[in-house]
């Protein structure tokens, strides 16, 4: 078990377990093999780009921030999971998006 309290963990590689987060923030483009629990930020890519995790678990305390420059791939940041996703009444931050 990989226990985030603060700062930034920013994974490019592979992580294998599973990782809490109860402060800091989660980025990057690599994978997590394990289960992931959001009380904190978790912000894919860096961005935009693809984190790819096990089982995701989103509570009430962690936002998700996402990235959106464009509808094309390449241009958003994706949170990939692997297995079951829970998403609280947690809060999504989308920056960059213009609607019209």
């Amino acid at each position: 078990l990989l226990s985030v309290t603060g700062g930034t963990l920013s994974v490019d590689g592979t992580v294998s377990g599973p990782v809490t987060l109860t402060g800091g923030t989660l980025s990057g483009t690599g994978t997590i093999t394990g289960a992931v629990s959001n009380a904190a930020t978790v912000a894919p890519g860096h961005p935009p780009g693809t984190l790819n995790v096990g089982p995701y678990t989103q509570t009430g305390e962690g936002p998700l921030a996402i990235d959106i420059a464009g509808p094309n791939a390449g241009q958003f940041d994706v949170l990939q999971a692997t297995g079951k996703l829970q998403l609280g009444y947690g809060v999504l931050l989308a920056s960059g998006l213009a609607l019209s």
